[in-house]
């Protein structure tokens, strides 16, 4: 049996590096994938709605913070 969470986030991949995604995650203690907004850039709401419909009907959390840097 295939995991409705790993199946979710797999087919969310192909947003990474676009739009200011830069992270996409699960929280299994809320039923949740978690896609990871770069904070400073605006204008996600289009593309939450995209996504929202893709994986539904699993729980979309949005977070916005930085991107990870090495310094």
């Amino acid at each position: 049996m295939t995991d409705p969470l790993e199946e979710a986030k797999g087919r969310l991949l192909r947003y990474l590096g676009k739009s200011g995604v830069h992270g996409i995650g699960l929280r299994r203690s809320e039923n949740a994938v978690c896609v990871y907004f770069d904070a400073r850039l605006p204008g996600h709401e289009e593309l939450l709605q995209e996504i929202e419909r893709e994986i539904s009907p699993v729980r979309l959390v949005a977070v916005y913070e930085d991107r990870p840097s090495l310094t």
